[in-house]
């Protein structure tokens, strides 16, 4: 019977492994880099990084003013998130600038003239960071981009889907390997699941048609799962020769 109590016990503590999950905190932020050209037009990143901005404004309305396009990551910092959660969200800043940079533009303290008009693509690197009951991990994922400023003295097509004003923002590449952090009994898998164009995470972002003179926004998402560590692959035969064991006793208790 003791026996029989030691297989039902190892039973009960791996189904109830799932229903101990810990709670899950998250910390993200952003960095960007390599921006292409090196040269770019009263190029700025600022913010820690996280904001990086190029161009010539073109000025507009009765105040004769306007703003650089830009490039900003805004991270998150999240307690006992669900088993998919926001990592952060990306946004365009598309305000008009002029494509030939001859024009004159007074440079913000701090920022750097060179000759081309807007970045070609940039890279944002975002540090993830999380918490599971006082088990710390961090890890990180990188997102390679590309832009195309294009003319806003364009003529649209009739019946095209977007203005051929819109900027397009295309996500060409980027990588995040899982991360598995083991607490106690049960091992978590983290995944970065990608860039989104709405914040349920329903469609997938590979180009991005950003409209003139607003912020557009897309957003990264990342889940988890999480499941009881692998039994060694000799557990099963050491159960079968218990219950061997448990089977010969009882038989031999009937046979006295």
């Amino acid at each position: 019977m003791k026996l029989t109590a030691a297989i039902m016990l190892t039973a009960t503590c791996m189904t109830g492994a799932m229903a101990n999950a810990a709670t899950v905190d998250i910390n993200t932020s952003g960095t960007w880099s390599d921006v292409a050209p090196q040269d770019v037009f009263g190029l700025q990143i600022t913010d820690d990084g996280s904001r990086v901005a190029w161009g010539d404004p073109v000025l507009k309305g009765s105040e004769n003013s306007g703003q650089q396009s830009a490039y900003r990551f805004d991270g998150v910092d999240a307690k006992d998130v669900s088993n998919e959660f926001s990592l952060g969200v990306f946004t365009h800043e598309n305000f008009a600038i002029w494509l030939d940079t001859e024009t004159f533009y007074e440079s913000a303290e701090g920022a750097a003239d060179g000759d081309a008009p807007t970045i070609t693509g940039a890279t944002l690197t975002v540090d993830i960071k999380g918490d599971i009951h006082g088990h710390a991990f961090s890890f990180s994922s990188v997102f390679n981009f590309l832009h195309d400023e294009t003319d806003n003295t364009c003529t649209n097509v009739p019946g095209s889907a977007a203005d051929c004003a819109n900027d397009i923002v295309t996500l060409v590449s980027w990588f995040a390997a899982p991360q598995t952090v083991r607490v106690g009994d049960l091992v978590y898998t983290f995944e970065v699941d990608g860039f989104y164009l709405d914040e349920q995470g329903d469609t997938a972002l590979t180009k991005f048609s950003t409209i003139e003179e607003q912020d557009n926004a897309a957003y990264l998402r990342g889940s988890y799962s999480v499941a009881p560590i692998p039994l060694p692959a000799t557990l099963p035969l050491l159960l079968g020769a218990i219950g061997g064991m448990v089977a010969f006793g009882r038989r031999k208790a009937r046979a006295a």
